[in-house]
């Protein structure tokens, strides 16, 4: 039996215990601990995790058996998380919060399409890795075997009117409830609702509800509470959004946005007119009068518009007559809102982040510890380079940090670089920038003197300063100047165009060697330099989560076009932003097609230990799959010394693979090619994922080439996208860089720019805190389209593609033959 520590940061958290496969072991043992950090490992004396379901901002969920019933039932647990630094009566609060709403979800576990609560645990971790002891808490619930409806959609495609007043109507009866209780869930969305596998629907996932704070004087209908910030900004009413006081009919909002998901197969920003502030979904599907009306009056941005309360909503679905909105608002009236922090009230709301969790049932307080800081005003006057140590490493264009360029490298082009570099090192600004262009001229897809030109064009001007920090080192210039070409693209368009109310955007060139403790040495100094107003970049998720670990508490925002790890974002890192998508929507989008499109369920996944790129990959599709009725049949570590990948191969089919699933990293890349060319000369009719990054590559195309063929990856960009949804960016691309192709890594570096920008154009006096607050809100024209953020992480676009022969007259050929194109399912004959 193996059983999952349930430390945060475990750098091995399944341990293997055989003995425990004897039922009568595993029934008297007093403790098991955790081979790598002591922790021990059965929780209560009883419960035993088995497997990380997800983990999040505030803590982890995991699936676990309960030893003390005969069957060793299914359950699962949730690790809840305090801050760390919480002083003793802030965390005798925490406590206290959490005994309460412990005893909420045992009231509320008394309905049976609720998962029933079994217990509450409170433990306190020993000391490990010299981090002081900490205090965890754990609920543990019902575990319900099924589908989630987002699994559901995901898979089918839209719901039916039918089908959607069936989840409506069920879930009404079920908030009537959760509401009668005087509590409120606060993050309903169609993820949140379960099919069993017996059909019925569950509401799961209360993570978010917390106690009615009584008011006197307000209506029986419109209790308010209090915000903690726990919930999805997509699904969620305004006041909700907006910090302040929520009611029963919030949860009534939620459930018509959830609605309209499932009617219309469109996320709930694709439905929204940000402009006008306003649903426009009528047009995209067609139902009843009374079905539309209904969700209308549920969506209504006023509280007070909406329907009170759940009886009121079943009354306008039952009525004979079809629902007709009014033209006044309802009867109720709405009480003054406040908020709660750490038990302590106030009339003024307070601006929590917004990023979804999966469980939790922390207090406002916790979010706002994490929050409270003052603001500088960071605008720049300009050193060519920074002051202090790494200076070598940090330039505004006094320093050459790569001095291969690739592209037309001549020394023509090396000369007029450096030339250029001198003249601005001595603040000759105007001479600089004729060498600059002179250097581009020879060679055009140079982006780190273009940066440079860019930059001397400013000379003393004043100007806004970001940081951009890419790994210049032998195995990772390549993904530093794809980075760099995103950046240069969208500092010379923003300038160009007059720069942000006629102040330009200037760029802090920063070479982090790919190494967290230079990261984090980098961070330091530039949380403190004043000319710093943000920073882009890092490649690794080690990398940036090293470092943002100092931008966050420091309230510096930062935003990574590359890492994927979904333990960068969370609602208590509301200064980290990301432009790629994150590893875990990867991983579902590639089973969903694993299971919907190529029709198989059994899987074998080559991948790199101890990377935390690949293992993330390997963990989440994992995860994935399991939860969809698949399998992963076997692994294999392209990393292991002599690597074979004939045998491996072999031993996959042999455990019954349908697919392989080749997660490398740069440095295997060419293992996982072998992996290819074994199985188009062994086992052509396997299917083959790929990830995510590593293998979306030119040098995949070239050196693979027929091996290739079939292999279907899902990505954050595809040219095509950019061709469809914003022309400008490619045209621009293919003037800049002298017809070169740009990647998926130039397009989310340069969204990332392009973010800041827009958020620079909507706050006033820009400051650090305002920046990041710009950022929640509105959106951005990126490198394939409009772009929005909802709790760190940018619109979900991607873009599932196949590698196949250039077909013919193909606008995008890659010159070898083979290329990236947009996947079309073919229809199986009936």
């Amino acid at each position: 039996m193996e059983i999952c520590c349930t430390r945060p940061g475990c750098p091995q958290p399944l341990n293997s215990f055989p003995d425990l496969d004897d039922s009568a072991i595993l029934k008297t043992v007093p403790q098991k601990y955790c081979y790598q950090c002591g922790m021990p490992l059965i929780l209560d004396g009883r419960y035993l995790p088995l497997q990380l379901l997800r983990r999040g901002g505030f803590g982890a969920a995991f699936l676990a058996c309960d030893r003390r019933t005969p069957t060793f039932r299914n359950c699962v647990v949730k690790q809840l998380q305090p801050h760390p630094h919480l002083s003793t009566n802030q965390l005798e609060t925490a406590t206290r919060l959490f005994h309460r709403e412990a005893e909420v979800l045992e009231k509320l576990g008394d309905h049976p399409q609720i998962p029933q609560f079994f217990a509450f645990l409170e433990f306190l971790a020993p000391e490990w890795n010299n981090a002081p002891s900490q205090k965890f808490f754990y609920l543990v619930q019902e575990y319900i075997q099924g589908q989630n409806l987002q699994q559901e959609l995901d898979a089918r495609g839209p719901f039916s009117e039918a089908e959607v007043m069936q989840v409506l109507r069920e879930m009404l009866k079920v908030l009537d409830f959760v509401h009668v209780q005087g509590s409120i869930h606060r993050d309903i969305k169609p993820s949140n609702i379960m099919r069993a596998q017996s059909g019925t629907l569950y509401l799961i996932d209360f993570g978010a509800v917390k106690q009615v704070i009584s008011n006197a004087g307000n209506s029986p209908n419109s209790a308010p509470q209090s915000l903690t910030g726990i919930f999805t900004p997509e699904y969620s009413p305004p006041e909700q959004r907006q910090c302040r006081a929520i009611y029963p009919c919030s949860d009534l909002h939620s459930l018509a946005v959830s609605c309209l998901h499932l009617l219309t197969g469109k996320p709930p920003q694709f439905l929204f007119d940000f402009n006008t502030n306003s649903w426009n979904w009528r047009q995209t599907v067609s139902v009843s009068d009374r079905l539309a009306n209904t969700l209308d009056r549920m969506l209504r941005e006023v509280p007070e518009e909406r329907f009170p309360g759940t009886r009121d909503v079943v009354e306008a679905l039952n009525a004979s007559v079809p629902y007709t909105q009014p033209s006044t608002t309802s009867s109720y009236s709405q009480p003054q809102p406040y908020t709660t922090q750490m038990g302590q009230t106030g009339q003024q709301p307070f601006p929590l982040p917004r990023k979804k969790v999966l469980m939790g049932v922390l207090g406002a307080g916790f979010v706002a510890l994490s929050l409270l800081a003052g603001t500088l005003l960071w605008r720049s006057s300009d050193p060519s380079t920074a002051p202090g140590q790494l200076t070598t490493q940090i330039s505004f264009g006094g320093q050459n940090l790569i001095p291969n360029e690739r592209g037309n490298n001549t020394q023509t082009f090396k000369t007029l670089k450096a030339e250029g570099i001198k003249a601005f090192a001595a603040k000759n600004y105007t001479e600089a920038a004729q060498k600059f262009e002179e250097a581009l001229r020879e060679n055009p897809n140079a982006p780190e003197t273009r940066i440079y030109l860019n930059n001397a064009r400013i000379g003393e001007e004043h100007s806004y300063t970001i940081a951009v920090t890419v790994p210049i080192t032998d195995d990772f210039t390549y993904r530093a100047l794809e980075m760099l070409r995103g950046f240069a693209q969208a500092q010379e368009e923003i300038n160009e165009n007059g720069g942000i109310n006629g102040v330009k955007i200037k760029l802090q060139l920063i070479d982090d060697d790919e190494k967290p403790d230079t990261a984090k040495q980098i961070a330091k100094k530039l949380v403190k330099d004043s000319q710093v107003l943000a920073v882009i970049g890092h490649n690794s998720s080690p990398v940036s989560l090293a470092a943002s670990a100092i931008y966050n508490p420091n309230k510096l925002v930062f935003i990574t076009p590359i890492s994927i790890t979904n333990q960068l974002t969370g609602l208590d890192k509301p200064y980290i932003f990301r432009t790629n998508i994150e590893g875990e929507f990867a991983a579902q989008k590639l089973v969903e097609h694993m299971l919907t499109k190529f029709r198989n369920q059994k899987a074998a996944i080559f991948f790199v230990s101890e990377i935390r790129y690949s293992e993330d990959l390997k963990s989440q599709f994992t995860k994935e799959i399991l939860s969809n009725g698949g399998e992963v049949v076997a692994t294999f570590d392209l990393k292991t010394e002599g690597f074979n990948p004939n045998t491996s191969v072999q031993k996959a089919v042999d455990q019954g693979a349908e697919v392989l699933v080749l997660f490398p990293t740069h440095s295997y890349r060419k293992q996982a090619w072998n992996v290819l060319r074994t199985r188009q000369r062994q086992y052509p009719k396997l299917n083959v994922l790929g990830d995510i990054a590593t293998l979306y590559s030119f040098d995949t195309l070239q050196e693979a080439g027929d091996a290739a063929a079939g292999m279907v990856l899902v990505v954050a960009w595809h040219i095509s996208d950019s061709a469809k949804n914003n022309p400008e960016f490619s045209t621009i691309a293919n003037r800049i860089w002298g017809g070169a192709s740009v990647n998926w890594a130039t397009a989310t570096s340069y969204n990332a720019i392009q973010a800041i920008a827009a958020a620079l154009q909507r706050a006033d006096n820009p400051t650090r805190e305002s920046l990041q607050e710009a950022l929640t809100k509105g959106e951005f024209v990126g490198a394939s389209g409009k772009i929005q953020f909802f709790d760190g992480e940018s619109t979900p676009k991607f873009s599932v593609v196949e590698v196949q022969k250039t077909p013919p007259d193909y606008a995008y050929s890659s010159g070898t033959g083979y290329d990236f194109v947009p996947f079309k399912p073919v229809n199986p004959k009936p």
